[in-house]
């Protein structure tokens, strides 16, 4: 089914992907800095993340295309946090925003059934990391930052 360049579903896949590569640029950009300063289980976790990542930028990529969209990529600042409290606060307030928004969007837009199916298991998928970086927040809160990170070396 060919969708016109302009249909919702195209345009809700195009602000999706910008999200996912500036999301992307910012773990793997974590993950060196963390991986440097030994924190070797946390780096782990956060090129994993980056991994996911692409790998939803090329399914996102593929399902524009077969929707008959181009591929639009507006830039998206990306900010790094050197400290990993800092890191782990900030990515979990952008997860939990974008987790809303894309909630959001589903609900708002009319969708073919597989972008609908797409963008389901998609949130499904950044709800579960929004509830992973939310237990490091509270592990850093419960442990402090010092105990939290010898548990990451």
């Amino acid at each position: 089914m060919n969708k016109s360049v302009n249909s919702p579903a195209i345009q809700v896949l195009q602000s999706i992907l910008s999200g996912l590569l500036a999301g992307a640029q910012m773990h793997y950009v974590h993950a060196q800095i963390n991986k440097q300063r030994g924190f070797g289980k946390l780096a782990s976790r956060m090129l994993e993340e980056y991994e996911e990542e692409m790998g939803s930028v090329a399914e996102v990529i593929n399902h524009l295309r077969r929707l008959g969209g181009t591929i639009e990529v507006k830039p998206e600042a990306v900010t790094i946090y050197p400290d990993v409290e800092e890191q782990i606060r900030r990515e979990y307030e952008l997860q939990h925003q974008g987790v809303a928004e894309l909630e959001a969007a589903i609900k708002s837009t009319e969708l073919d059934l597989v972008t609908d199916n797409y963008l389901q298991s998609y949130l499904d998928d950044e709800a579960e990391h929004e509830a992973w970086l939310k237990q490091q927040v509270e592990l850093i809160e419960l442990l402090g930052i010092s105990n939290y990170l010898a548990k990451q070396i």
